[in-house]
């Protein structure tokens, strides 16, 4: 049987084949699992990656097909495609330039549904564990993570083995930080600042914004010693010359585990070499465009044992009083925008376009009050909290005015909070002892806990 493809893409000898093929290994697409080499060795190296790939003359376009092999060494054959019953397309192969027969290639094939791409991590949250990704591949999400380039070009989904559990997910609740600050800024002042945002562990442990390329240096100076093996994560491009400058920032003996940026210059990448470990560098020029149309419209998914739970993004922002100052109004964005991104209880404050503290994770509004104050408490006999004069966030309402009573002690300018409590009028005219303005909104609408 002639195993070629017509000129004109019209019906062929083999159609009826591969259309059962098709409805064998399923409506969703074909893949290729634990290949033998020598089917492998025919397969093109193009079709790991959706929609890439030349049209030759007559043949139909190429798009929603799965590859879970890992594709090192392939000769570039070329390949076709045609549309099932259910109007998927579904890549095949042209078995005359394969090395093996259609039998065994038949053997090879398996059924995917649909399914996303999964590949294996480093390793999981901890070295001893086993880690995957499962990555979907047609996500149209600009953030997504086949959207981040390595510093050699390739998608960080192509080399999804060479990160952990812990870098990934510092990635994107860095990327998700980002996102709300800028989206506060836009909101409120209608325009993004420069933000950088340093993760670890989950959670913001320094940041900054402002109109120079110094909040790089302002945000590792919020937190120095938290700012080791962090993941450095910013919309200011990376340039050979900021790439410089920021490596005299962070002393050979505190390296950062990764740095994430709309562009990093191939000639600044050699700075951030290891001679221990990696720093991983990935760029994606989206972060440089965060904003309130970022914000994640799909649904979030967590599993726990025998269901799996979803619910819709958080795409609230809050519109501060126009009577603020603007630099009021930039440090409230600031600390609102890294407080909705932490564990919750937290207490987050800004002063000065710096963030002050960050307090994540407290089982009560009380304790996260009372860590915000120990973080921002600068040692020394005599010397005044950072907390004097800071735009402070707290995710959701005071229980009480206890909370309250101890940030306007340390002269805190301003207190963004949900209301909903029972004791909303107690603890409001609690604080009009104090010069301290408190801007409240509806818990059922304002509320931003995360991290459960």
């Amino acid at each position: 049987m002639t195993r070629s493809w017509p000129r004109n893409g019209k019906d062929h000898p083999l159609y009826a084949d591969e259309r059962q093929a098709c409805d064998e290994f399923g409506i969703g697409g074909v893949t290729v699992d634990d290949v033998d080499p020598l089917v492998l060795k025919s397969i093109p190296t193009m079709i790991r990656r959706q929609g890439c790939g030349s049209r030759q003359s007559g043949a139909p376009g190429i798009s929603g097909f799965r590859f879970w092999a890992k594709l090192e060494s392939m000769a570039g054959h070329s390949f076709r495609s045609i549309v099932n019953k259910a109007g998927q397309r579904t890549l095949f192969l042209p078995l005359d330039q394969l090395e093996c027969s259609w039998e065994m290639l038949r053997g090879r094939l398996k059924r995917e549904s649909a399914s996303p791409m999964k590949s294996s991590l480093k390793h999981g949250e901890n070295p001893h564990q086993e880690g995957f990704v499962v990555i979907d591949e047609e996500s149209g999400d600009p953030l997504a993570i086949q959207h981040f380039k390595t510093a050699s070009g390739e998608p960080l989904s192509v080399h999804a083995e060479s990160v952990g559990w812990i870098y990934l997910t510092n990635l994107f609740r860095g990327v998700d930080a980002l996102t709300r600050v800028a989206a506060a800024f836009e909101r409120n002042t209608e325009a993004v600042p420069r933000i950088c945002i340093l993760v670890q562990h989950g959670n913001t442990c320094g940041a900054a914004c402002g109109s120079a390329e110094n909040v790089l240096h302002q945000a590792i100076d919020t937190n120095y010693r938290a700012s080791f093996d962090s993941l450095l994560v910013t919309n200011v491009p990376l340039t050979t010359e900021l790439a410089y400058r920021l490596r005299q920032w962070m002393p050979a003996d505190r390296p950062f585990s990764g740095i994430v940026a709309p562009m990093i210059e191939e000639t600044g990448a050699g700075f951030f070499a290891r001679k221990k470990g990696t720093c991983q560098l990935l760029s994606n020029p989206a972060l440089g465009e965060v904003g309130v149309g970022a914000l994640r419209p799909f649904q979030q998914v967590c599993s726990i044992r025998g269901a799996t739970l979803t619910q819709a993004a958080n795409t609230f922002v809050p519109r501060f009083p126009r009577d603020w100052s603007q630099n009021l109004i930039e440090d409230m964005c600031l600390a609102w925008g890294v407080c909705a991104a932490s564990d919750s209880n937290c207490i987050a404050a800004a002063k000065d376009g710096k963030l002050v503290t960050n307090a994540v994770g407290q089982p009560c509004t009380m304790g996260a009050c009372e860590l915000a104050v120990l973080q921002a408490d600068q040692p020394g006999r005599g010397r005044p909290s950072l907390l004097k004069g800071a735009a402070v966030v707290s995710d959701s309402f005071f229980a009480f005015a206890d909370g309250i009573d101890m940030l306007a002690r340390k002269k805190v300018r301003a207190i963004f909070a949900t209301r909903g409590s029972q004791n909303d009028s107690a603890i409001m005219e609690h604080a009009k002892r104090f010069d301290v303005v408190v801007h409240t909104v509806p818990d059922d609408e304002g509320r931003i806990f995360a991290g459960h």
